[in-house]
């Protein structure tokens, strides 16, 4: 029976029915994840909002402004997946991250969502309740609502935060499952990311029966 002991508190079992469920269940999800980014990998331009709108990521008029009028962000990071990225990587990832959350309508959560579709194996998306106010959040509880959270932009904590992901995608216990979740063309932060939000969220607990008496 494969499992994933994850943040050090929970053990989600059988998680290959939940990344399944993903698939059928979470279209906007499914459809984001599936998209591959058709402007350049090293450079974030206006359009490359668009695929956020499927992760209900919230992009307003003035992110677009940010990207179309300011500086443009370079994106100066290997593509190298995050469970073998150097802690200088981790920390280049949180500053370009932080460096985008300086721009008017950005905050955490769109910067990771912007960004994932140019390095998504190294990048995860940092969902302000799934990701910040369950995965991180120490109150919550399986079967609860994630909290809303409002996450901090600074460099430090934003790799602490990619620390935390990198961890279980590392931990040992883990190693057997990841290689069984892995899927073609998918990294193992994106199935990471299908598993968590099943998980986190009670209305899909329900769906793939976690909480079932």
């Amino acid at each position: 029976m494969l499992s994933l002991g994850v943040g050090g508190r929970y053990k989600i079992q059988h998680p290959e029915t939940l990344q399944e469920a993903y698939g059928v269940h979470i279209k906007g999800g499914s459809a984001y994840h599936r998209f591959r980014s058709r402007t350049s990998p090293d450079v974030l331009l206006p359009e490359d909002l668009a695929p956020t709108i499927a992760l209900s990521g919230r992009a307003s008029y003035k992110a677009f402004v940010s990207l179309d009028l300011g500086t443009p962000i370079r994106i100066d990071l290997p593509q190298v997946p995050l469970e073998r990225a150097s802690l200088r990587v981790v920390t280049n990832v949180a500053e370009t991250i932080s460096e985008l959350c300086s721009l008017t309508g950005f905050g955490v959560s769109l910067a990771s969502k912007t960004l994932h579709a140019k390095r998504p194996a190294l990048i995860p998306v940092m969902d302000r309740r799934a990701f910040f106010g369950a995965y991180l959040h120490p109150a919550w509880a399986p079967g609860e609502e994630p909290y809303w959270a409002s996450p901090l932009e600074d460099v430090v904590s934003i790799e602490q935060a990619l620390l935390a992901v990198r961890d279980d995608l590392q931990r040992a216990e883990n190693g057997t499952s990841w290689l069984r979740l892995k899927r073609p063309g998918e990294s193992r932060v994106v199935a990471f990311d299908k598993v968590w939000w099943m998980f986190a969220w009670p209305s899909q607990r329900r769906v793939v029966g976690l909480d079932a008496p």
